[in-house]
C-alpha cells in the first residue's frame, strides 16, 4: 500500500461509534472498567463454500447500537416488571477492533490473544465481537491464562470440536477443540446444538465434556438444564454463536438452523449459567453483515449482549 502502513503499530482501531455506546477506551494497558470490550474484524477461518461477511461484525453492532444506546454509561433503561436500572453505575468500554493484518494468520492469532490479555489483566471482564467463530480460540486463550482453571460453556447450533477441517486446524469448525488443548481449560459444556458430526461428538465426549441440544434442553426446562449439566465453577468463558437462535431470527448469520433457540430461551440459558460461576469473559460471533435484513441480526447480537451484561452485573451483586 503506497505511504506506508497507516495504522503503525497498534495493537487496535478506533471508529467514531462504541459497542452498547460504551466509552472509547485506546490505552489497553491503563483500562478502569467492569467491563472491557473489543471487536474482531476477522473471517479468515470460515470453510469455502460458506459464505462470509463476519470481519464486517463489529462495525454493523456498532452501527446498531448507535440508534438507542448511545452511552450506556448514562441509560436509564428499566425491567418493565422491576423497574430496576440493571446496568446503572457499571463501568464500560469499548477498546476498539483487533488490528487484523490481511493474510497473516497466525500474527492475527496473537494479536487477537494479547487484546484479550492485556484487557484481563486490568480485571475486566472481556468481551468480544466478532468476527467468525475461529476467533473464540485466540480470544479464550488471552483471557483465560490468567486463571489456573476456567470451564468453557458453548452456545451453537453446531459442535465446532473438528481437529482439521480443510487442512487447517485454526477454523470456525475446530475453535472449540483448540480451545479444549489448553492446560487451563477444564471443562466444555456444549448447548442448544443440532447440526454436528458424529466424530465431533464422540471426541468431545471423549474428552470430558458435555453436549445437549435444543429439543431437550426444550423438553427438560432451560434452566433446569443448565443446572445439572454445566458444573458449578470458579471461572467460566462462555462463547455464543448466534446461530444458536433459530434461523428466522438471525437472518445475517453464516449458517443459519432452523429449530434453534428463541431469544428468550436463550437469554434465560445464559442467566443461568451466569449462576454457576463468576463470568471472565465471553465471545459473540458469526454475525455477517452482509446477509443481514434490516439490521435485525446485528440489533439481536446488541441485545443478547446487553441481556447477558446484565445477568453478569446481578450475578456478581
Amino acid at each position: 500500500m503506497a505511504g506506508g502502513d497507516v495504522f503503525g503499530d497498534s495493537l487496535t482501531v478506533q471508529g467514531t461509534r462504541t459497542l452498547l455506546g460504551a466509552p472509547h477506551v485506546h490505552d489497553l494497558d491503563t483500562l478502569e472498567a467492569d467491563l472491557a470490550l473489543f471487536g474482531v474484524p476477522y473471517d479468515m477461518g470460515t470453510s469455502v463454500p460458506l459464505r462470509t461477511g463476519q470481519s464486517r461484525g463489529p462495525h454493523a453492532a456498532r452501527q446498531e447500537a448507535f440508534a438507542y444506546w448511545q452511552d450506556i454509561t448514562e441509560l436509564d433503561w428499566v425491567d418493565p416488571d422491576t423497574g430496576e436500572t440493571p446496568l446503572m453505575g457499571y463501568r464500560f468500554a469499548d477498546c476498539g477492533d483487533v488490528h487484523i493484518a490481511g493474510g497473516q494468520i497466525h500474527e492475527n492469532l496473537d494479536r487477537i490473544s494479547e487484546v484479550g490479555r492485556r484487557l484481563a489483566a486490568r480485571d475486566a471482564v472481556v468481551g468480544a465481537i466478532g468476527g467468525d467463530h475461529s476467533i473464540s480460540f485466540p480470544v479464550g486463550r488471552g483471557v483465560c491464562e490468567k486463571y489456573e482453571k476456567v470451564d468453557v460453556v458453548h452456545f451453537d447450533a453446531h459442535a465446532d470440536f473438528a481437529d482439521v477441517q480443510g487442512g487447517s486446524k485454526y477454523t470456525h469448525g475446530s475453535n472449540l477443540r483448540r480451545l479444549s488443548e489448553l492446560p487451563y481449560i477444564n471443562h466444555i459444556t456444549a448447548l442448544g446444538i443440532r447440526n454436528t458430526y458424529k466424530a465431533q461428538r464422540d471426541d468431545l465426549l471423549a474428552y470430558g465434556g458435555t453436549m445437549t441440544s435444543v429439543r431437550k434442553m426444550r423438553a427438560d426446562g432451560i434452566e433446569a438444564t443448565v443446572q445439572g449439566v454445566v458444573p458449578d465453577s470458579e471461572h467460566i468463558y462462555v462463547s455464543i454463536d448466534i446461530d444458536v437462535l433459530d434461523a428466522a431470527l438471525v437472518p445475517g448469520t453464516t449458517l443459519p438452523e432452523p429449530g434453534g433457540f428463541t431469544y428468550d430461551e436463550l437469554v434465560r440459558g445464559l442467566a443461568a449459567v451466569s449462576q454457576k460461576g463468576t463470568i471472565v469473559g465471553f465471545d459473540i460471533v458469526e454475525l455477517s453483515p452482509p446477509h443481514d435484513v434490516n439490521g435485525l441480526t446485528a440489533r439481536t447480537v446488541n441485545w443478547v449482549m446487553f441481556e447477558f451484561l446484565r445477568a453478569i452485573a446481578e450475578s456478581a451483586r
